[in-house]
């Protein structure tokens, strides 16, 4: 895979690795973890002595004792030798599939006694002043479940990271280094979602010929490679677990509409699909929650698929009103679970609150890309657009959008533009003399930031 972004990143781990500081790395499949660790290993060599170990690799201790090159007659001993490495830097990709070989033996049996000894072996490694041991895991659930239980006094040892989406940029810049023309890599950056492995298959169909959205429409079709992906992780689910998805893909976000809609008390349900990465919870208040499905391309499947209850939606639908950057930006709103302040692309401050609501608006001639209203019914008013930096056309359709909420009865609190890639110069001036506030891509990560959530900006 081509390593694209993940400059951050890979600065921090090369930082940690200088320090000696272990490190546990974690988030969703197909997010770019595996590339990140591999161009870890290239930046630090020829300095350091870097050995990789892929936990899906391993089946036995024979495995481990061919790795490091040692003799190995149980699990205490496969540990403690390959912590004796110091002068190498361990990196243990998929640490929980690597763990559960070791518990297999007799005397540990269990992956708490295999966490406690690897959590000695490494404090021994510590005061020798071994190198950095790295943990890679995609179990979103399992390393929650670990840091909150039995294994947190093993999850001390190590500084956590999460990998997120990549962001819209450096996945314009992935489809441009294969050779699609920018037209296709913009389509394709927003229909990815900011998730690499779907970009790089939407990126592999765009080179047999189709567009990016027929792209899409075949991956995600019976039997397309993403049917298949995402077949695989719902048949892991339990059937509570399942109808939960399917409501909240279909718009029933808040925790009341879904417990009305549900055949028992969803909240167990709820509550592991949390843990296990695959929804997240937005708290607006006591009795305000909502959840939202992490992985946007599965949510676009769960919305294709057929339930008797609840109907599905056509592809091409979905892929117009749910996938594009408009979306992506609505999702960051609905988001907002806290008063936070940013300044705006000219540096003018702006205050963002929770949203009671926030859509797009078609009615008739009318179409506005983002409403988000306030507990005070005070609304948000944006036109959004990716591409080009915007002009001074989009500055005065922000600007009618927001007299047209006012003039059904609404008092517009701050009209917006929001431009991936920034807005020419016409666009600034009438930005200052209207009072519309401008962001960019710098704007949206920072309100991620914020937040302390990656949507993909």
């Amino acid at each position: 895979m081509i390593f694209v972004d993940r400059r951050e990143e890979l600065e921090a781990l090369k930082k940690l690795v200088e320090n000696k500081i272990h490190v546990l790395i974690y988030g969703l499949r197909g997010i770019g973890k595996s590339a990140l660790l591999r161009k870890l290993k290239d930046e630090l060599s020829p300095r350091y002595d870097v050995l990789i170990i892929d936990g899906y690799r391993i089946s036995s201790l024979r495995d481990i004792s061919d790795i490091i090159g040692m003799d190995i007659v149980d699990s205490k001993s496969a540990i403690s030798k390959l912590l004796s490495l110091d002068e190498k830097v361990i990196i243990i990709d998929e640490f929980s599939a690597f763990f559960e070989v070791l518990s297999r033996d007799e005397e540990l049996r269990s992956g708490e006694n295999v966490a406690r000894l690897f959590r000695h072996y490494l404090q021994e490694r510590r005061e020798r002043s071994g190198n950095s041991i790295i943990l890679c895991g995609s179990n979103i659930g399992v390393v929650r479940r670990i840091a909150m239980r039995y294994f947190a006094p093993l999850f001390r040892e190590f500084k956590i990271i999460r990998v997120g989406n990549m962001p819209l940029s450096s996945i314009l810049e992935l489809a441009q280094s294969y050779g699609i023309e920018r037209e296709y890599a913009l389509e394709t950056a927003q229909l990815s979602g900011g998730n690499p492995l779907y970009a790089i298959k939407i990126i592999e169909e765009v080179l047999t010929g189709k567009t990016p959205q027929e792209a899409l429409e075949r991956l995600l079709s019976p039997s397309g490679d993403l049917d298949i992906y995402f077949s695989v992780l719902f048949e892991s689910l339990d059937v509570d677990e399942r109808r939960i998805l399917y409501l909240i893909s279909r718009g029933f976000r808040r925790y009341k509409e879904i417990k009305a809609k549900s055949f028992k008390d969803p909240a167990a349900a709820l509550r592991k699909l949390e843990l296990n990465g695959l929804i997240y919870r937005v708290r607006k208040g006591k009795k305000f929650v909502e959840y939202e499905i992490t992985d946007r391309l599965f949510k676009a499947w769960l919305q294709h698929q057929e339930v008797p209850s609840l109907g599905k939606k056509d592809i091409k639908t979905i892929i117009i009103t749910s996938l594009g950057f408009e979306a992506l930006v609505r999702e960051l709103f609905r988001a907002i679970n806290r008063e936070i302040t940013i300044r705006d692309a000219i540096n003018r401050e702006l205050k963002l609150e929770p949203f009671i609501s926030v859509y797009n608006l078609k009615r008739g001639a009318i179409e506005i890309d983002l409403v988000a209203f306030t507990r005070n019914q005070e609304a948000i008013v944006a036109e959004v657009h990716f591409g080009e930096p915007a002009g001074r056309k989009k500055v005065l359709q922000a600007i009618r959008s927001a007299k047209t909420i006012e003039e059904m009865g609404y008092r517009t609190k701050e009209t917006l533009l929001i431009s991936y890639f920034g807005f020419n110069k016409e666009a600034v001036k009438e930005a200052e003399k209207t009072e519309v506030k401008l962001l960019k891509e710098e704007q949206l990560r920072e309100i991620e930031r914020k937040l302390g959530i990656s949507i993909g900006f």
